[in-house]
């Protein structure tokens, strides 16, 4: 048994090792490089000759003399940074190299004068290192570890090799975080050397060396993951982390080392578990008290100690190491006091508060390390237990130990920042006041002295006018021409004569026509200028002008109304400049435009164009055009492996080799990225475009040589024919992609035919991925279409409609993406969002002044089926502050009627929070009457399909006055959706319709325009009545224009307003628009007879008399026209005008009216 001192010496020596790991990265602090291997570890990061010309987004550390915060980086470019650098610097700042790793969570705000300057992988050490070699850096560690394996191996448990402390664990762990994961090499060999000394074995020794790497590993993969860098653990949960990351990393190397000692010695089950539970909490200790020791050396940027830290720090010691003494060194045979060790807690809270991280990391090393060689020295509270129970408590009191120092050392440190931000802001305050306060004073000054300046502003001004004329005459650019009304030239500067080429005594008193060419005279363009600008006071033209030469230029014209205080035309300024040279930058740009600059093929613009004009000129004998979409399969892989020269190469030679494929009318374009298409001309039959599809196919298999990098790709192809697959371009094109993407489906480098079943699978999958985040990426937006009430015409609510802006495709019609929402159940986060939009709109419309209107919100099935779907919608009022008459939810008729038990339910508590119920699509499902008077609602909506005909179609007529009657008798009022005309919106009021929405009075708008509705009271123009006087109109319908024409006629002087119409649609239409008396209809028409004509009316305006005038008068007919239309008279057409007007005033008698 070795001695306490010559324990505790040999556990000092192997933290003396740590120590080496601890300044090795302040050895040298270099300026910010960028090399080749991190180039090669980033290759999605665009480099150069001078080095990478784009940072990653990353967590990075930032340093002025002042302050030092993280923060996350957006990724900017070289010179911006060098700029940022320099400005920086001017400051006063000292830029420090501090990575902070990708992998925090977390980031603070970045002081005014600070900037990133650098970044940090997991092969890259912590802090500036001098460029050694990673041989260098690895053999190092190995000769380190070694040492301190072999001094921790005289703490051994026989018969195996664990030992109670296990420094070398925290040194290989410290070593990984401080100069990356590129070191485990050295982790490896360390630790199988040191148990070759103890181990005959080489396997077993290997085996034992790959735990304690792998533990070395998955310990710094988690702490750079959940705790980042620095390691300097800035917040107490950084510490519980690391010692939990800890226990759960040594836990490998425990099973992997006890492994082979188990096979090898054969130790029984206690045994082995004693042992690996021995080797565990060494492994735990070392790396709790010598990590933190390491770490805390080897990051810059730690606080120095105060002015008297010296003499208190040589206190501190002298008292720790008699403490130390007095708890572990005495010998005992009687019962362990185990809480004398706790009175060394009060060393290291003082530690914690007096001196920095560094310090406390000393202390715990300290205190750990008496603890130990007291303990194997047989000395101290922990001596006389069990060993088992000796390793459990020198466990836990390390433990301790370790989560009090470093716990308290950090939110000490944290409590400092917070302090510190807090004096920060106040000064801020504080100059902020004193800006402001300056502000004033000198906005004070200026006004007194722009007072002051007026008055000399207003001598200035006759001498501003002298030298403005003096300007346009000097100005040599700009042809500045002055015209009387009449368009003759009264002035000329200099310009113009340089641009125009005539002298002024030449041109004045001609026409500015003049200078048009022969094309814009006969247009009338130059009158039509003037016309323009003296109407709106300007007109900007540009186009083709004449100098005095003849020869043409580009030129922007601008023409001004001249006008006086009277507001008098007096004339017209005409400033003219010379863009011939534009003109032709503009024309080079578009050609550029047409194609390819990499590949110098056709782009996807000039392709379509060709394919436009292929299919405009496609023979009519038969043949077919073919169009082939081809996307490369491993392009990406080879841009990112070879970098983004080498990807540009391989498409120049993809490019060559499909011109290889093709005829010479054959077109071939690229359509971006790593995506072609050929347009093959003329097929005899659709197989020979896959014949083309295998040549492509063969010929991008082959091998490429990019610089001497040999790589193989593939393509999957889509084809497309015309005419069976699509009649435009745009068609063609997207069917072969839709094919395309079946290629890639089938497994890649094959081709396929487009199919019609793959368009819409291939467009619902895609909108069905891109609807994936949509509401995170903010897509989705509100438009509002509104509601007027048809007695006064204002807007008394709007209907919530929501639309979603896909970057790719534009505004989605919501027929095709509402469906997809509902399938995937993304309706119910969607739509919560849509009525959160709409209560924080109506809130925003308070705040602004503008009183608010109700907003319907939707509600699908699958929101309805929420079991707290009445719980969310009060959850979401009451948060936004709202009152609930101002939301109305609307559900469908047929979702109503599905659990009707249920549903009468849901409604009860929804009414009871407040908000309005209404039925959307009303007349559409099949509602029970009975369920109908229980259902709590507020509002019938009519069905759009029923508005649209409701004046031609009897039958939708029929329903709207029905649905309308029921409302009304349940309480309930109407809204009619879909109004488009005049006349649907005549019927709608005449049957006492109460609200109505459609396109008539607006479209869904966006909110912009509605909150301009609101705020300007924008109200429904009601149509006028256009009733005759006493309602003495007769309505004539007969298909027959002679007999309509005849009984016109005869009606006519009796003082009548007679309409006429040749169907029973037309008829309608004027019906709504009128207030008729009598309708006289033939017995005998196409598509809707008599009696059924008459009968709607009867229904709809019963108290217009009805008369049947037929040339047949059988028996059934006129039963008819009595029992189901209540006809007032059978007429024959045999009747004679004095009869006809007979009758018509008898009718009218009936009705109690005076005709005329």
């Amino acid at each position: 048994m070795v001695s306490a001192s010559a324990t505790l010496a040999s556990i000092l020596r192997c933290f003396q090792l740590s120590w080496a790991f601890a300044i090795l990265p302040r050895i040298h602090q270099a300026t910010i490089t960028t090399t080749s291997a991190a180039a090669a570890s980033a290759p999605h990061m665009k480099s150069s000759q001078s080095g990478l010309s784009m940072f990653r987004p990353a967590q990075y550390r930032v340093t002025n003399e002042s302050h030092s915060q993280s923060f996350e980086s957006w990724p900017m470019n070289v010179s911006k940074f060098t700029a940022r650098l320099s400005q920086f610097q001017g400051h006063g700042a000292k830029p420090n190299r501090v990575p902070c790793g990708a992998g925090m969570d977390r980031a603070y705000d970045l002081p005014q004068n600070c900037i990133v300057v650098g970044e940090h992988s997991v092969n890259d050490p912590i802090g500036s290192v001098r460029r050694v070699p990673v041989w260098a850096q690895a053999g190092l560690l190995a000769a380190v570890y070694f040492a301190a394996a072999k001094l921790s191996l005289l703490l051994a448990i026989p018969p195996g090799y664990a030992t109670a402390v296990w420094p070398p664990s925290g040194i290989a762990l410290a070593a990984t975080l401080v100069l990356g994961n590129r070191v485990w090499p050295g982790v490896w060999i360390g630790a199988a050397l040191a148990n070759l000394t103890v181990e005959t074995s080489w396997l077993a020794s290997a085996l034992i060396g790959t735990g304690n790497t792998l533990e070395a590993l998955a310990g710094a993969t988690l702490i750079r993951r959940f705790i980042g860098v620095p390691y300097r653990f800035e917040r107490g949960e950084d510490v519980v982390k690391f010692i939990a990351f800890s226990a759960l990393s040594t836990s490998v190397a425990a099973t992997m080392g006890m492994t082979p000692l188990v096979f090898g010695h054969g130790l029984s089950s206690p045994q082995i578990l004693a042992n690996w539970w021995t080797w565990w909490q060494g492994d735990v200790s070392g790396i709790a008290v010598v990590t933190p020791l390491i770490l805390s050396w080897s990051v810059r940027g730690a606080e120095a100690s105060p002015p008297s830290g010296k003499l208190e720090a040589a206190c501190f010691a002298l008292l720790l190491l008699a403490g130390l003494y007095a708890v572990f060194g005495y010998r005992s045979q009687t019962a362990a006091p185990y809480q004398w060790p706790f009175l060394i807690l009060g060393f290291v809270i003082w530690a914690a508060f007096r001196f920095n991280q560094r310090g406390v990391t000393a202390v715990i090393v300290a205190v750990c390390a008496a603890a130990v060689a007291f303990t194997v020295e047989k000395r101290g509270p922990f001596a006389l237990a069990a060993v088992s129970e000796s390793l459990l408590l020198m466990l836990g009191f390390i433990s301790i130990v370790v989560t009090t120092g470093l716990v308290l050392s950090a939110v000490l440190r944290e409590r400092g920042r917070v302090a510190e931000e807090l004096r920060r802001k106040r000064d801020e305050l504080e100059s902020r006041v004193r800006e402001r306060t300056l502000d004033l004073e000198r906005a004070n000054r200026a006004l007194r002295e722009d007072i002051a300046g007026r008055k000399a502003a207003e001598g200035r001004l006759q001498e501003s006018e002298m030298r403005f004329r003096l300007v346009i005459d000097s100005v040599t650019d700009y042809a500045i021409i002055m015209l009387d009304p009449k368009g003759h030239i009264a002035s000329w500067n200099a310009g113009a004569e340089r641009i125009k080429g005539y002298r002024a005594e030449e041109i004045i008193g001609q026409h500015f026509s003049r200078f048009y060419p022969a094309e814009d005279l006969a247009r009338g363009k130059p009158q039509h200028g003037l016309e323009i600008a003296s109407a709106e006071g300007r007109f900007e033209d540009e186009g083709w002008r004449l100098r005095k030469d003849g020869a043409r230029f580009w030129a922007n014209v601008v023409i001004t109304a001249l006008r006086d205080d009277s507001g008098t035309l007096r004339g017209f300024g005409k400033v003219t400049r010379d863009l011939t040279e534009r003109k032709r930058s503009e024309d080079r740009l578009a050609y550029l435009a047409q194609n390819d600059t990499l590949t110098r093929l056709p782009n996807r613009h000039m392709l379509h164009d060709r394919l436009v004009q292929m299919l405009a000129q496609s023979p009519q004998d038969g043949r077919s055009i073919g169009c082939m979409y081809i996307d490369l399969d491993r392009f990406k892989y080879v841009n990112d492996t070879f970098g983004h020269a080498t990807g540009d190469q391989l498409l120049i030679q993809v490019g060559e080799r499909l011109q290889k494929c093709v005829r010479s009318t054959d077109v071939i374009g690229r359509l971006g990225g790593d995506e072609f298409a050929l347009v093959l001309a003329s097929l005899a039959k659709s197989e020979d475009a896959g014949l083309v599809a295998q040549k492509v196919n063969a010929a991008l298999s082959a091998q490429f040589d990019l610089d001497g990098h040999e790589t193989y790709i593939s393509a999957s192809i889509g084809i497309a024919i015309h005419p069976q697959d699509g009649g435009d371009a745009e068609l063609l094109l997207k069917n072969a992609d839709a094919a395309m993407y079946r290629a890639k489906e089938q497994g890649r480098n094959n081709y396929q035919f487009y199919l019609p079943e793959m368009d819409k699978a291939s467009r619902r999958l895609q909108l069905d991925a891109r609807l994936r985040g949509a509401l995170e990426r903010n897509e989705f937006l509100l438009h509002y279409q509104p509601k007027a009430d048809l007695a006064t015409g204002s807007i008394n609510g709007f209907e919530a409609l929501l639309r979603w802006q896909d970057p790719q495709q534009g505004l989605v019609s919501p027929g095709q993406f509402i469906p997809i929402l509902e399938d995937t159940g993304l309706i119910l986060p969607v739509g919560e969002w849509v009525l959160q939009t709409v209560c924080a709109q109506i809130k925003e419309w308070q705040r602004q002044g503008i009183k608010p209107r109700p907003v319907s919100v939707n509600v699908s099935a699958r929101q309805f089926q929420q079991k707290n779907l009445d719980a969310v919608i009060s959850r979401i009022i009451r948060g936004a502050g709202l009152d609930p008459a101002l939301i109305e939810i609307e559900l469908t008729e047929s979702l109503l009627m599905k659990d009707a038990e249920e549903t009468v339910r849901v409604l009860t508590t929804l009414k009871a929070s407040g908000v309005t119920l209404s039925v959307d699509d009303f007349g559409t499902g099949y509602s029970s009457l009975a369920y109908l008077r229980r259902f709590p609602l507020d509002k019938l909506k009519i069905d759009g399909s029923f508005v649209r005909d409701a004046t031609t179609e009897p039958e939708d007529a029929e329903i709207i006055v029905a649905i309308i009657s029921l409302a009304h008798n349940l309480k309930l009022k109407v809204v009619a959706e879909g109004v488009e005309t005049e006349a649907q919106l005549r019927f709608l009021r005449s049957h006492g319709c109460d609200e109505m929405q459609g396109y008539y009075f607006a479209r869904p708008q966006s909110l912009e325009d509605s909150t301009r509705l609101l705020a300007e009271d924008r109200r429904l123009q009601l149509p006028a009545a256009e009733e005759p006087a006493a309602a003495s109109a007769v309505l004539i319908v007969d298909d027959n224009e002679d007999d309509l024409e005849r009984m016109a006629r005869a009606l006519r002087p009796d003082g009548y307003r007679v309409l006429t119409a040749r169907s029973a649609q037309a008829a309608f239409d004027l019906l709504t628009r009128h207030k008729i008396g009598i309708v006289i209809s033939d017995q005998s028409m196409p598509g809707m007879d008599g009696v059924r004509f008459l009968t709607s009316v009867r229904k709809l305006y019963p108290g217009a008399v009805r008369i049947v005038a037929s040339g047949a008068s059988d028996l059934a007919s006129v039963a008819d026209a009595v029992n189901e239309a209540g006809i007032h008279k059978f007429l024959s057409k045999d009747w004679g005008a004095a009869r006809l007007s007979a009758e018509i005033r008898e009718a009218f008698r009936r009705t109690g009216e005076t005709p005329g």
